[in-house]
């Protein structure tokens, strides 16, 4: 099987829903994904962790009763899936921390972020788990927008070194209380993990599937206030606070990729607008939160 994710050309040899198919072509794929042996571990480990071994060009990932992912030289992930594991679980640590190691292995500046279109560009949501960067994005594919990623957001650099925001897959993860707020019924989807209320939500109708310059990053918090903030991020502080972004950062500081990765998040920072917004942390506010974000959207447009 072929697929096409991040810009790169995927093959393999087992199906992995959700992703875009594509033709075969007349060269090797970038990445491959393979079933097969794993090893039970490394040798030369840089970095380690209960889960996890990190050398220069190589990642193991074990979760327990689910699979070990090999991931090697930015080339390839071998899934060694345990016996009676679920499909759905294998698919979810493929697709997350398996494949941000393997991006991390490219060179690539994967981004713990959402990112949908907007005027002109692309607009990435970034923040801690939970904080609401996928129901954000929802929301605004709601409003006619086009979803550009979900969880991971890959930015590269571009003609004359403008930051591209690089489509990945017309499908969103979202916890049960997220789809209620966007008036979505839970019933036909299916869990991103069997004991877990998250659900894959396709969005093949209002998925854009070509790379877009990254115009404005925001920065989701919550508080204890009542009111919704948005201010601007200047200074040095933009280059950190995007750095604090970066998906797996530690595995990445590992592999040495981390000054490659300063590069790219300098120039993030001086091409994109970076605002942080706050929102009331007992109450989401989607409503709100979206006429905040349409508005600074035409700010940006300026």
């Amino acid at each position: 099987m072929h697929y096409r994710l991040y810009g790169l050309h995927l093959e393999s040899d087992f199906a992995v829903d959700g992703l875009l198919p594509t033709e075969a072509g007349t060269l090797p794929a970038d990445i491959t994904f393979r079933q097969g042996s794993a090893p039970s571990s490394l040798s030369g480990v840089v970095e380690s962790g209960t889960l996890y071994q990190v050398t220069p060009r190589e990642f193991l990932l074990t979760v327990p009763n689910v699979a070990r992912y090999y991931v090697q030289d930015g080339r390839q992930i071998t899934v060694d899936a345990a016996p009676d594991a679920d499909d759905e679980s294998v698919r979810l640590f493929l697709l997350g921390s398996a494949l941000g190691a393997l991006l991390h292995q490219r060179g690539m500046l994967p981004l713990h972020a959402s990112a949908v279109e907007m005027p002109g560009g692309a607009a990435l949501f970034t923040g801690a788990s939970g904080v609401g960067k996928s129901t954000t994005a929802a929301a605004l594919t709601r409003k006619g927008y086009r979803l550009i990623a979900d969880d991971i957001a890959v930015v590269y650099a571009g003609r004359d070194g403008i930051p591209m925001a690089a489509p990945a897959f017309p499908q969103m993860k979202l916890w049960a209380q997220s789809l209620h707020k966007l008036q979505t019924d839970t019933e036909g989807l299916h869990r991103v993990r069997p004991a877990l209320e998250k659900y894959a939500l396709a969005a093949e109708d209002t998925f854009r599937d070509e790379p877009l310059p990254v115009r404005v990053v925001y920065l989701l918090v919550s508080h204890n206030q009542d009111a919704m903030e948005l201010k601007p991020v200047d200074g040095m502080m933009r280059v950190r606070a995007l750095r604090n972004q970066v998906y797996r950062r530690r595995i990445m500081e590992q592999m040495g990729a981390d000054s490659a990765h300063f590069a790219a998040l300098t120039a993030l920072a001086s091409r994109a607008a970076l605002r942080t917004i706050r929102r009331p942390q007992h109450q989401f506010l989607l409503d709100e939160l979206v006429a905040l974000l349409e508005a600074d959207f035409a700010a940006v447009g300026v």
